[in-house]
């Protein structure tokens, strides 16, 4: 099943990357790069064309590929087991983690994004608002007074920050908080059905 769909084009929009520095080594690289990452990876053909593309520049390297999970990426580089991971992104605990360790935080850089339609892939999150609804849309700071609540500030990595805090006043619970009127008015922004 894998495989098939390692195989079969979902998305053809192509990226134009010709505003891009070409890459050029300064130094001569060999030994070996244990790569702790997702098992999509390797099952389809990204680790494949990452390590074809590495290779042009350091046929000295010798790449391990260990995926039997997303999930072995972030304890593969805390415990030493991995050079590099890929996976979600790094959670809280994880983060502190990886600090705690090594008094340092890990390089992270978003290299894919998910997906809409294809089963077993990583799914893109994304709010929708149901076509009987009367709003067509809501803002990002909408959508966190419908689902998030009053705070004293917010983490951005491991720094605390109290200017992310709000109060109860940005709680929206009611659709009349968004300015809908009549039977709408009353009727909550989620039910436990949708939670």
């Amino acid at each position: 099943m894998i495989a098939a769909k390692r195989d079969k084009v979902f998305y053809t929009n192509k990226f134009n990357l010709d505003g891009l520095p070409q890459y050029k080594p300064e130094q001569k690289i060999t030994g070996t790069i244990a790569s702790g990452v997702l098992n999509y990876m390797t099952d389809g053909n990204v680790a494949k064309y990452w390590e074809e593309g590495f290779r042009k520049y350091h046929t000295g390297v010798k790449i391990e590929w260990n995926t039997p999970s997303a999930l072995v990426a972030v304890p593969g580089l805390i415990t030493g087991l991995a050079d590099i991971g890929a996976t979600r992104p790094i959670t809280f605990d994880e983060l502190l983690t990886y600090q705690r360790v090594f008094s340092s935080l890990p390089l992270e850089i978003e290299m894919v994004t998910g997906s809409f339609n294809v089963s077993g892939w990583a799914p893109a999150l994304a709010i929708f608002v149901h076509k009987d609804n009367p709003i067509t849309k809501l803002t990002v700071k909408q959508l966190d007074g419908i689902f998030g609540a009053e705070r004293t500030g917010g983490w951005d990595g491991l720094t605390w920050h109290p200017e992310y805090a709000r109060g109860p006043e940005g709680n929206i619970r009611a659709w009349g908080q968004l300015g809908l009127t009549g039977e709408w008015k009353d009727k909550p922004t989620l039910s436990t059905e949708e939670i």
